[in-house]
């Protein structure tokens, strides 16, 4: 594996808890209205009451059920989070991480109404995997989750992000998370990579592989070795995140994502 550099997320400790809250905002109290407005009216290329964003995009035929699994392989680059205070997280004094591993389940699924449809939705929750195996060496070994131990978001089938929930020290049952994102695929406050996979507010084109940080390409070529050789479609954003989704794999989250958060590949579906 070629040398990875540390990272500055110089997030302290007060700074994280901060993004956790107080606890006192558990996952079942609803999300205030604003929070969910401010994200509708999003879908420029979309019937906003026809099937669901996986099908009118063409990248599946379903949507997402309860169990699906994937693991992503998550490389930090500097943020707004990363200030230099009393306690530095993840290193200090350099721009970019070595590589994390993590989990994503879909927990829950449901239906609920989004202006005047009645959607489907799921739950999603985040959390740091455990890397094992031959591959393990590839990620670092510097944990997340003793700060925040895991992100559940739930969207609906239109891809729009519906509210978050964080589990952190200072929360450990829970703190909802102001949404602040319309068109970004990072919507909230956590050092989980939480990307909303938005294909339909965003125009695509076919593209070939896309080139990744050297210390990324080293993990995915160990644990999905044809990568390269898949068709993608490519979505920029008008903030400039950027996404690629493989073609005719069968997977409901994208390849690759690369916003101010930093670079996500998929390395695992299921």
């Amino acid at each position: 594996m070629r040398a990875a550099s540390r990272v500055l997320c110089a997030v302290s400790v007060s700074g994280l808890i901060a993004c956790g809250g107080d606890g006192t905002n558990p996952p079942n109290t609803p999300a205030p209205a604003a929070n969910v407005s401010a994200v509708k009216s999003d879908c420029p290329d979309c019937d906003p009451a026809g099937a669901n964003a996986f099908v009118q995009a063409g990248l599946g035929s379903g949507f997402y059920a309860l169990g699906d699994h994937w693991q992503v392989a998550f490389r930090y680059t500097q943020t707004p989070m990363a200030e230099k205070r009393d306690e530095v997280f993840l290193g200090s004094d350099v721009a970019t991480s070595e590589v994390f591993l993590f989990d994503y389940v879909v927990t829950a699924t449901d239906r609920d109404v989004f202006d005047n449809v009645l959607r489907q939705t799921a739950t999603v929750s985040i959390s740091q995997a455990v890397p094992g195996g031959p591959d393990a060496g590839l990620f670092s070994p510097e944990r997340i989750d003793r700060h925040e131990q895991r992100l559940d978001f739930t969207l609906n089938d239109l891809l729009e992000p519906v509210s978050e929930v964080l589990y952190s020290r200072r929360a450990p049952h829970g703190k909802r998370v102001r949404l602040d994102g319309k068109s970004s695929l990072q919507t909230g406050a956590s050092l989980f990579p939480h990307t909303i996979p938005r294909v339909l507010a965003a125009g695509a084109v076919d593209a070939v592989a896309p080139e990744l940080p050297a210390d990324l390409a080293d993990v995915v070529d160990a644990m999905d070795s044809g990568w390269r050789d898949a068709a993608y479609r490519r979505y920029t954003f008008d903030n400039g995140d950027v996404v690629y989704w493989a073609v005719q794999r069968g997977q409901l989250w994208p390849f690759y994502a690369h916003t101010r958060q930093g670079h996500a590949a998929l390395v695992a579906w299921n």
